[in-house]
């Protein structure tokens, strides 16, 4: 029981080190699906949000809410524009991350919400992440360094 306690401390404060590394820039631009750039502020916080224990989570919020809005094509391409940008922030240059919205996980290790995305170079490390969804647009991004690989 010691042993299994240690390993889970021992794999958030791993985990918590790296997110905090690897949040990324506090503001920058998306591209869109229609090529626009979506400016975005983020934070980063010890939340439950995605993860059943307190950890560093990013939290990416879009400055124009409507930006990121639903297409013919559903969220799909902004999503995956969403993903490949926060893909970077996570692991190395060759991490591979599977970033189209097909190729998300359903979670991770000590995942409570959103979906996970796996790197296909590296299989324990994945990005937990989270869209907030507001009339018709994708308004928030929460992410977080999973605890190992994603799973089904």
């Amino acid at each position: 029981m010691k042993i299994k306690t240690l390993l889970i401390s021992t794999l958030l404060f791993t985990s918590s080190f790296t997110t905090a590394q690897a949040a990324g820039q506090p503001k920058g631009f998306i591209s869109n699906e229609n090529g626009d750039q979506c400016g975005y502020t983020q934070t980063v916080d010890d939340l439950k949000h995605l993860h059943s224990l307190p950890a560093k989570t990013t939290t990416m919020v879009f400055d124009d809410p409507n930006c990121m809005a639903e297409t013919d094509l559903g969220y799909m391409v902004n999503i995956m524009m969403i993903n490949n940008m926060i893909a970077k922030w996570y692991s190395h240059n060759d991490a591979d991350f599977q970033t189209r919205e097909n190729e998300l996980f359903a979670t991770s290790a000590l995942q409570k919400q959103g979906r996970c995305m796996q790197s296909a170079t590296y299989p324990n490390v994945g990005v937990a992440i989270d869209y907030v969804i507001e009339d018709g647009s994708i308004t928030q991004v929460i992410h977080a360094k999973t605890v190992g690989g994603c799973k089904d």
